[in-house]
């Protein structure tokens, strides 16, 4: 898929904005996904607002860092004390970016600031308010399809599916 590029306004400047739904970024944006499906999982109650401060408060620490990306969201993800909703849905995308960077290359701090603001964009854009589950049963929606299929698939079309 070919890289496109949106301009955003900016008074009379016009500045490049980077598209994050092109192939390359696949893997990071549903490994971040799936991360928050299985907050929701964990806990039924959590809620698009609850998602949003999480995916808030990670572009604010990933921003505020001095560190390789790797190595700051390793430090963020040993912080203990889970104490609401907001820190779950955040430990859990950090645990999920550092499987990521195990088998995909780490990508720019730039780069993972862009695709946490996508899907906070996304989240706001589905959800009803600061109380709903639009985004939630949304991507709960898209991974049980995407299971229901691949349960379909014979063994030889699923290793044809990966690639393997």
């Amino acid at each position: 898929m070919a890289k496109r590029k949106r301009k955003k306004c900016q008074g009379s400047k016009i500045q490049q904005v980077k598209d994050y739904q092109v192939d390359e970024y696949v893997p990071y944006i549903m490994g971040i996904e799936v991360s928050i499906l299985r907050a929701f999982g964990m806990n039924t109650d959590l809620r698009d607002g609850e998602v949003r401060q999480a995916l808030r408060d990670l572009i604010v620490d990933l921003k505020e860092s001095d560190m390789p990306i790797e190595k700051h969201i390793a430090v963020l993800s040993t912080r203990s004390g889970i104490k609401d909703n907001c820190g779950l849905v955040k430990q859990l995308i950090l645990e999920g970016l550092i499987l990521i960077f195990e088998t995909h290359p780490v990508i720019e701090e730039e780069d993972a600031i862009g695709i946490l603001k996508m899907i906070n964009y996304s989240v706001g854009s589905w959800g009803v308010g600061m109380h709903g589950q639009g985004y939630l049963e949304h991507i709960n929606g898209v991974f049980s399809e995407m299971t229901t299929a691949m349960q379909q698939l014979a063994p030889d079309e699923f290793t044809d599916f990966l690639g393997v």
